[in-house]
Parts: C-alpha cells; sequence; structure tokens
C-alpha cells in the first residue's frame, strides 16, 4: 500500500494537522483489518510525522472551562489536549484556605501567611514536545493573571518566577505538594528547562535572573521545584540586573510573557517580560533578555509559573489565560483512536 508523504502536511494550526492525521490512516487501518495485520506492522515502517512550522503555530491555550484539573491525584487529564491539562501545584507552605480552584477563566492558588514561602504550578502542556531546530524558531508562554491577594507584595521580598521545560512527557507530582513535608521521587524532578525571575522594587533578597533548571534524581522534599531552589539552578549567560518593578496592583490584571529562541546554532535568546493589562499591548513594566551558551535542551512539553511570598501575608494568584505559541518543529506520532 501507499503511505501518504508525511512532510507534506500543513495547516493552521496542531489541530488540523492531527485531523489531517486521523483522516489519513483510516483508509490504511480498514486495508491493515481485512488482511490481519497489527497496527504496529504500520507505524514501524512509516518516518514520523515531523511538519516545519516556519509560521507561527498555537500548541496550547487554556482558560480552564474545558477539562482542566487541578491537584488531580489521577491525574485527569492523563494527557494534554490543545485547550486542557492537568495541572499540580507544588507549595513550600500550606495551602491558602479556599484554594486551589479551578473554573472557567479563573485558575486559583495560593499559600497561608508566611513570612517566606514558594508556590507554583506545573504542568505537561502538550504531548507532542516542541523542538527549537533551526536558527529563529521560538516557543513563547503567555500568562494573564490577576492579582487577587498580595501577589508581589512592595514590602515582602516578593518575586515572580515562569519557566518552560523538557518534561519528557513526566507528569508533575500527582496530587500536587503543600508543605515539602516529606522526601519525593518522581514527578518533575527530572525537568530541565530555562526560568525567568523578578523581584519587586527595593527588595534586599536577591536579584532579577534568566536561569537554567538542571534535572534533579536524588529524592528530597524540594526536588519538584521549578523555579526557586538555588541548588537547581544556575545562571543563563550574563544577564544585567533589569530594573526592579514597582509592587502590582490589588486585584488587578497582568501579562507575563517568557520566550526562548534559537539564537545560532549554539546559542539560545531568553526573555521575561511583564505588562499591565490582559496582553503584551499594555504598558511593560519590565523586561530582561540574555543569550546563553548553556543548552542542556531545546525540547520543551512542560510549564511552570509562581511566585515567592512573605510579608506575613496570605497570598492567592489567579491565572486567567495560558498560551504557548512557537515556530519550531513539532513531531507528532499517529494515533488510532477507534478500531
Amino acid at each position: 500500500m501507499n503511505l501518504p508523504h508525511w512532510t507534506r502536511i500543513f495547516g493552521t494550526g496542531l489541530e488540523n494537522r492531527l485531523r489531517f492525521v486521523r483522516q489519513a490512516l483510516a483508509p490504511h487501518v480498514q486495508w491493515m483489518r481485512g488482511r490481519g495485520l497489527a497496527l504496529a506492522a504500520i507505524v514501524a515502517g512509516m518516518p514520523a510525522l515531523a511538519p516545519t512550522m516556519s509560521a507561527q503555530t498555537q500548541v496550547f491555550s487554556d482558560t480552564f472551562g474545558a477539562g482542566s484539573t487541578i491537584n488531580n491525584a489521577t491525574p485527569s487529564p492523563a494527557s494534554p489536549s490543545f485547550g486542557a491539562t492537568a495541572y499540580q501545584q507544588i507549595a513550600t507552605k500550606a495551602y491558602n484556605s479556599g484554594t486551589p480552584t479551578i473554573a472557567s477563566g479563573s485558575l486559583r492558588f495560593g499559600i497561608a501567611s508566611t513570612t517566606s514561602g514558594i508556590n507554583q504550578i506545573q504542568a505537561l502542556f502538550t504531548k507532542y514536545p516542541v523542538t527549537l531546530t533551526n536558527v529563529g524558531d521560538y516557543i513563547e508562554l503567555t500568562v494573564v493573571f490577576t492579582n487577587e491577594a498580595n501577589i508581589f507584595n512592595a514590602a515582602a521580598n516578593n518575586a515572580l518566577m515562569i519557566g518552560l521545560y523538557n518534561g519528557s512527557q513526566k507528569q508533575p507530582f500527582a496530587g500536587g505538594q503543600a508543605t515539602y513535608s516529606s522526601a519525593l521521587s518522581g514527578g518533575a524532578e527530572g525537568w530541565v528547562g530555562y526560568v525567568g525571575r523578578v523581584y519587586v522594587s527595593g527588595n534586599t533578597s536577591s536579584s532579577n535572573a534568566l536561569l537554567v533548571r538542571a534535572a534533579q534524581s536524588t529524592a528530597t522534599a524540594s526536588n519538584q521545584d521549578q523555579i526557586f531552589t538555588s541548588t537547581f539552578l544556575t545562571l543563563a549567560g550574563s544577564t544585567s540586573n533589569a530594573t526592579e518593578p514597582a509592587a502590582l496592583a490589588a486585584a488587578s490584571q497582568f501579562t507575563e510573557v517568557f520566550r526562548i529562541a534559537k539564537a545560532s546554532a549554539s546559542t539560545l535568546t531568553l526573555a521575561h517580560s511583564i505588562y499591565a493589562g490582559s496582553g503584551a499591548t499594555g504598558t511593560q513594566l519590565f523586561t530582561q533578555s540574555t543569550t546563553t551558551s548553556s543548552i542542556p535542551t531545546a525540547v520543551f512539553d512542560g510549564l511552570a509559573l509562581g511566585y515567592r511570598a512573605g510579608g506575613s501575608l496570605a497570598t492567592v494568584f489567579a491565572v486567567n489565560a495560558i498560551k504557548v505559541v512557537t515556530t519550531g518543529s513539532v513531531v507528532v506520532v499517529p494515533q488510532i483512536l477507534t478500531q
């Protein structure tokens, strides 16, 4: 039989490509059934689908009304889809009362009053990892959020962190983790990637930075952390200490953007920005970038975002939307959904 020429599959987005794959495989599945052949025979004999994405493609977009979950112990969904995934909250302190919650337009997560605490959510955003193959390829994570309670407070050395990772399709720790009360293994300990960190103006704790997160393999209480633990993070290239932004207004909406681009065959450029309002068209409150030759990965399927809290205040971070776009390549392994 003649198989489709996979490298000529194009579309306006990933979902269109997947639909094309299912339709293209259907007659061949029937052909195999009629001859008693197994699906493995066709999969083993064909190349992986690797469409070239020279134009920007949206690979994930979640406003939390399409089935996403938070701290599900299964987890569910077992694999991310274009508009839903299983988020897990990882925190050094107890969760704030009434959080986490998830509903259309709002994923809320917080921690109880603390003088110093780290809080984050993690998730796989695709089951088809993105690879930055060509010079100029990039991947960009955009998060729209609301400062519901005491996020980035001026008196507390508060910080915001965001990152993209190669999770090798390993889900974050199922059920989440509060208080770092026991050593864990598995979950997201082996994730490797890049982090943007910004401190509030007037902080006395540390500096704004773009960082590399190394994979961990030892069971510890903090090995699930993706955004803050200093022993896991190293500076990515030479980063000037960009001006720290002022405290974020309460009950207001902001947009955080984290981009990784292939600058050359041996370097990546990392950029982290924050804007007022629900998009990158508002007033820019902060930006920082660096180019690094430290490239532990150029493949991405996971994300994390969160904050450092302090000032003896309880906090709530309300995420309104998460989007991932790329001009990189995605390898799609065809699957038969029904037989």
